[in-house]
């Protein structure tokens, strides 16, 4: 959600442009009758599940932050979606301090590299599995984090694939009203999204604690898996902002592009 936020980069979610929820009095959305504190489970986690998907669907476009720590550091992302899944996207990642900017059109991502990172002297370099630029290798794993938070179907993905759902009731995200649940990743259960099954296998076997917010509207305005190795939590948050914004991300010129 992203990458769990870049390859598998493709998840979501702070509010905080005048399309988004302001900090209004408007009631978070919760399946209703289920009251808080109290397990979410059957045909009310699915139901659940196909809100959030039918509320992520008529999104336009999206802004997210997206704080990976130790596996792939921060990033942000602004994302163009059709059909909850994204056209086009314009993130920037930092790497070993300094600032990279991938832009991914369709099928096809370019990386401007910091000057002098690339032998061609172009700004941009286009990107992808078999790249040979040392820069690029060594963004893999943030590139995959930010991939799976640009993908915003990857919430009910991940919804669907969990145990134990609660409502933890009503909370606050940035000011916006949202309801706040946690629930369990079983990391060995397929999700139907194969990046999004590959990235949580490689986070251990055990089940991983996952907190989300959904706001009125039934948007996940943040989320975050609380992954864990060898007794060190690396924790992933990802809020979003600026729903259904103005934007426009084209592809660098041709001229200043240069190949893998």
């Amino acid at each position: 959600m992203l990458a769990l936020v870049a390859t598998v980069l493709t998840g979501t979610v702070g509010c905080s442009s005048s399309s988004s929820p302001s900090s209004s009095t408007s009631t978070a959305a919760k399946p209703s009758g289920t009251p808080s504190g109290s397990a979410v489970g059957g045909t009310a986690a699915s139901a659940l599940a196909d809100r959030v998907g039918a509320a992520l669907n008529a999104l336009t476009s999206v802004h997210l932050d997206i704080d990976a720590g130790g596996l792939g550091g921060k990033s942000t992302a602004d994302i163009k979606l059709q059909n909850g899944h994204a056209t086009a996207t314009d993130a920037h990642l930092t790497e070993n301090g300094q600032q990279v900017e991938m832009i991914t059109i369709g099928g096809t991502s370019y990386a401007k590299l910091p000057a002098g990172s690339n032998p061609s002297g172009k700004p941009w370099l286009e990107i992808g599995s078999d790249s040979t630029n040392p820069m690029i290798n060594s963004l893999t794993s943030g590139l995959n984090i930010a991939a799976m938070a640009s993908s915003l179907s990857v919430v009910t993905a991940l919804m669907r694939g969990s145990t134990g759902l609660q409502n933890k009731g009503a909370d606050s995200v940035n000011g916006v009203s949202a309801t706040h649940y946690v629930m369990q990743l079983d990391p060995k259960k397929k999700t139907g999204n194969a990046q999004l099954d590959g990235l949580l296998s490689s986070l251990g076997g055990s089940n991983l604690p996952l907190d989300f917010w959904l706001d009125s509207s039934d948007r996940p305005v943040k989320f975050v898996i609380h992954a864990s190795f060898a007794g060190t939590s690396f924790p992933v948050t990802v809020q979003a902002s600026k729903f259904d914004a103005p934007l426009s991300i084209s592809a660098p010129p041709a001229s200043q592009v240069s190949g893998k």
